[in-house]
């Protein structure tokens, strides 16, 4: 099974203790660090509990570096910068986690070394490793549901068992991606007594035709994430039929504008909509059409309704809906659509576009407005993917070797990545040389990851990230990356050509780093309409981003020798590119089966949260296990398991 470093914030830890802070005078300024020791109590091995995070004050009136840290004994680093500098008043965190090896108490510091004359400071850190007896086992590796019709679905039952010898309090899954689900029974948490077990039903409802693949993933209170992967296969409705998933994308904004349009499938346009049992939430209306619309007006935990479609030959098809309403977050929810600047058009996601244009810029995601890959590309690619090894820490093939997917990006890539890592925890359909690492980190813009000379952000990956994760810069193989700038010039076309500028100086830089790197995936970032304030980074921004991604990939396809990753045309100089996911969307307008909804979001609008994170793992999920340039070395079929 693939070795996860996870970067979590939801588990609570079992306990803790704080000590009381102090300040320490100096010529530039004084330094107050929070909390000055830390006892993690009592943890599980190899159960990810949540981090700590050490905050470091200037609270006089100059200014001081936090030139470096090290953390002895059994904590990681999570996140935090060094060498950086504290002016007067402000303060930067750091964030550790304890992850004990062994069972019985465990100590080590956190050790913070500055300039400007502030003394070291040494922070004790304690923690008492356990173990347990409790024991999960599933009935498949996987669950697999075939040739299903857009817009019905069928269901599955996947048995968890303790097969161990003390109980084990088993919490709600983590399911992803949306046309996945579980039942409402049974009640969780629920505690797993030994020689017991209990039953989860798992639905798949597609809503578009083609193949999907997930997961489900549980939480315990004394294990390690675990769970079993998920993969669906759609065919084409041959009759009408509502193809939605329920509960619609949302939830709604109280006071906030909402509208979505209900799908049909399988009958023939046009068709007439009606609702005829149950009720909206008040304020919004369904009109013939399939517009679901208005302004909520108050919160609702949630309403069921019954819509009714009818196509131009008379057929009907009904189904059950559910729509939430929820509080207002902070965020621009009002904003669910974004229009091209200066004009009343709404902007169309670039894979939609297609030879159109936006700005006299065609559209598609790789040459000649297309969405698919060239052929002689995408067949280098495979053989790329083939060719993936384990390999030692050196870069050396070794069968007993790892490799590394890594992830790259800013605070959003990093809650995206993040969550995906939860949902891939343990499962047994992944290759079990592979190491999952989360390099993503705040503020971790394209301008901070340029040149090859060391900053904080590439020490952090090579002198924790890496090495927490048993494994060195020689074994990353595959790398993940949602590109942004932290202060784009201006619109379009400058704020794309100056990714692209970049990424042309950063890709190259990769290979320096990581000798072994043979594939970088490329992800455009989500809709960030909502954002509150309005951003430099926010739309129309996110939108045009991608047209530096199509460029960058269009560069290395079309022969830039500044990007050649085939030696039989000259020097490797770059990673082989391609387009990890396209997931753009202009708010509450459905795209490919995704939507955006503010609900999706955190309280500034830009940032994905809970449901916005689950789409995006859903999305990267779908891709490693499904694309041939990916598939290769990232799964193992449940049909090829003994």
């Amino acid at each position: 099974m693939p070795k996860v470093i996870r970067f979590l914030a939801a588990i609570p830890v079992l306990a803790c203790s704080l000590h009381a802070a102090s300040s320490v005078p100096t010529s530039g300024g004084a330094v107050q660090v929070v909390p000055l020791s830390y006892n993690f109590g009592k943890q599980f091995l190899n159960k990810q509990y949540s981090a700590t995070t050490f905050t470091v004050s200037n609270v006089g009136t100059g200014i001081f570096s936090l030139k470096s840290f090290s953390v002895t004994g059994p904590f990681q680093w999570e996140s935090g910068l060094a060498p950086q500098a504290i002016v007067a008043g402000h303060s930067i965190t750091l964030t550790f986690r304890f992850w004990p090896t062994e069972v019985g108490a465990a100590s080590g510091s956190l050790i913070l070394t500055f300039n400007d004359g502030v003394p070291t400071v040494t922070i004790p850190l304690s923690g008492t490793g356990a173990i347990t007896t409790g024991a999960i086992s599933y009935n498949t590796n996987e669950l697999v549901f075939s040739n299903q019709t857009v817009g019905s679905q069928s269901s599955q039952i996947l048995t968890l068992t303790n097969t161990g010898k003390t109980a084990v309090t088993v919490d709600a899954p983590l399911i992803t991606p949306a046309v996945f689900s579980f039942g409402s029974t049974p009640t969780f948490p629920l505690a797993l007594n030994p020689g017991k077990a209990t039953q989860v039903t798992v639905s798949y409802a597609p809503v578009l035709p083609g193949t999907q693949k997930g997961t489900i993933s549980f939480t315990f209170g004394s294990l390690p994430f675990s769970g079993v992967g998920l993969s669906g296969t759609a065919i084409a409705a041959n009759a009408l039929t509502v193809a939605t998933t329920t509960p619609i994308p949302g939830p709604a904004t109280q006071s906030a504008q909402y509208s979505y349009a209900l799908n049909a499938a399988g009958g023939t346009p046009p068709y007439s909509w009606s609702l005829t049992s149950g009720a909206l939430p008040t304020g919004l209306t369904l009109d013939s059409q399939g517009v679901i619309a208005g302004t909520p007006v108050s919160t609702a935990t949630g309403t069921t309704f019954t819509v009714q479609v009818t196509d131009a030959k008379g057929a009907k098809a009904s189904s059950s809906i559910f729509l939430g309403v929820n509080a207002p977050t902070g965020a621009n929810c009002g904003q669910i659509a974004w229009d091209i600047t200066g004009t009343a058009n709404p902007e169309i996601p670039m894979d939609t576009l297609g030879t159109g244009t936006y700005l006299g810029f065609e559209g598609g995601l790789y040459p000649g407005g297309s969405n698919i890959e060239p052929a002689g590309h995408l067949n280098s690619g495979i053989t790329i993917a083939n060719g993936i090894q384990p390999l030692d820490a050196n870069g050396n093939p070794s069968s007993t070797g790892k490799y590394v997917l890594l992830s790259l990006g800013t605070s959003d890539a990093n809650y995206e990545f993040g969550r995906f890592l939860e949902y891939t925890s343990d499962e047994s359909t992944l290759n079990s040389h592979l190491v999952l690492v989360q390099g993503a980190q705040g503020a971790e813009a394209l301008d901070t990851l340029l040149g090859t000379e060391a900053n904080a952000f590439w020490s952090n990956i090579t002198d924790w990230a890496l090495p927490d994760a048993g494994v060195t810069s020689q074994q990353v193989v595959a790398i993940w990356l949602e590109p942004e700038d932290a202060y784009p010039p201006g619109m379009f076309p400058s704020d794309a050509q100056q990714i692209q500028n970049e990424l042309l100086t950063l890709i190259p830089n990769l290979l320096v780093r990581f000798p072994s790197l043979k594939l970088l995936y490329l992800s455009s970032r989500a809709y960030s309409g909502y954002a509150n304030p309005v951003k430099q980074t926010s739309e129309p921004y996110a939108y045009d981003q991608a047209y530096a991604l199509q460029a960058i990939v269009a560069d290395q396809i079309n022969g830039d020798p500044a990007l050649n990753f085939n030696p039989s045309l000259g020097a490797v100089v770059a990673p082989w590119l391609s387009w990890e996911s396209y997931k753009w969307g202009n708010g509450m307008t459905q795209h490919n089966g995704l939507v955006w909804s503010c609900q999706d979001f955190r309280f500034d609008g830009y940032h994905v949260t809970g449901a916005g994170e689950d789409k995006v793992s859903g999305l990267l999920m779908n891709f490693l296990k499904t694309d041939p340039t990916a598939a290769p070395w990232f799964y193992v079929p449940a049909t090829a398991k003994k």
